[in-house]
């Protein structure tokens, strides 16, 4: 039996019967087509869920019969946030859209040296990316995103916040990644450059403030590709991309 669709819910209420409109409505009744009888799945993005099923579609509402909601397994990892620097079109759409599949924390989005100024989609549109991602995969809790801040700034609160900090290295050349280790509950941010990569100063400052180098190969990355390559590296190993196990 397929899964029930996940939707997001950040007040998520007790049992009963409740009602749903607006965004919600519409995206369960209109876009994945679902009638009275079937089942939905309501989470917090905080950790929480509760299993429901539409009882009524009309046009414009539905009602759901609500069961009690339940604390979700949180897999066991490191906390991995993802600096990221501001893209032009819709690179960077795609980037937060598949580093959240793949379990990134939270999002730093940050101004370089040699990056975008200027953003081409509103804070929202990048929460809706957000949002999709995460119903889509299933996750247990919603990715942050802030920013964007000067590159200086980010570093400085990584290193008052005693986050452990990794930076993708465009010059890695494939030499080869060193090891590593990550525990449990560890908070690593890692660093993916801009299009014209790093500046001087900036893998100065990286180079004594991280302590991990990620070598990503001999090839020359766009930035959004780099971002999803440094995802994998750090959270493959321990298996956090896995797909869940069937239930």
């Amino acid at each position: 039996m397929s899964e029930a669709p996940v939707l997001l819910w950040p007040e998520l209420a007790g049992p009963g019967t409740h009602v749903l409109d607006g965004p919600a409505q519409h995206y369960l009744c209109n876009v994945l087509r679902l009638r009275a009888g079937d089942a939905v799945e309501l989470r917090d993005g905080r950790g929480a869920a509760a299993r429901g099923r539409l009882t009524a579609v009309e046009r414009r509402r539905a009602t759901l019969e609500l069961e009690a909601p339940q604390a979700l397994p949180v897999p066991p990892g490191p906390r991995l946030h993802l600096a990221m620097p501001l893209l032009k079109g819709r690179r960077l759409d795609w980037a937060l859209e598949k580093c959240t599949e793949l379990g990134v924390s939270d999002f730093h989005l940050y101004v370089g040296r040699h990056g975008v100024v200027r953003r081409d989609r509103a804070p929202e549109r990048y929460g809706e990316i957000l949002r999709a991602a995460f119903a889509q995969c299933r996750r247990p809790l919603l990715p942050a995103l802030d920013g964007p801040a000067p590159f200086a700034d980010l570093l400085s609160r990584a290193t008052t916040e005693g986050w452990r900090q990794a930076w993708a290295d465009e010059r890695g050349a494939g030499r080869g990644q060193a090891p590593f280790a990550l525990a449990d509950g560890e908070d690593l941010l890692a660093w993916v450059g801009p299009e014209g990569g790093f500046s001087a100063e900036e893998r100065a400052a990286l180079e004594a403030a991280a302590s991990l180098r990620l070598d990503l190969g001999a090839q020359r990355l766009r930035a959004e590709t780099a971002a999803v390559a440094a995802t994998c590296a750090l959270l493959l190993p321990r298996g956090e991309t896995k797909p869940p196990a069937a239930r």
